[in-house]
């Protein structure tokens, strides 16, 4: 039963990354629309490693709390990049 709802919430959020990141190349979308789905899908990842690292924060263990935090400010660092690419693109 956990294998199926694992593979369940795997396949919902693939979809959902994998809808936002079409949505927002998408220039047939406007951009505010665009916007709106890309920030509703990073709240929701955003959310997911929040409990990961609370998570992580109540048992104590340091090697997953460095590679959760590592992982964070990976994915900062890449809504940064894709928001001044899209910066970039609007101003052209």
């Amino acid at each position: 039963m956990e294998a199926l709802l694992d593979l369940l919430i795997d396949f919902i959020f693939e979809f959902l990354l994998t809808g936002a990141v079409e949505a927002a190349g998408a220039k047939k979308i406007p951009l505010a629309i665009r916007l709106v789905v890309l920030s509703v899908v990073l709240l929701v990842y955003g959310i997911l490693l929040y409990v990961a690292i609370k998570l992580l924060l109540e048992e104590q263990n340091i090697f997953a709390l460095v590679v959760a935090l590592a992982i964070l400010v990976l994915f900062i660092m890449a809504v940064i990049r894709r928001y001044r690419q899209l910066a970039a693109e609007k101003r052209q």
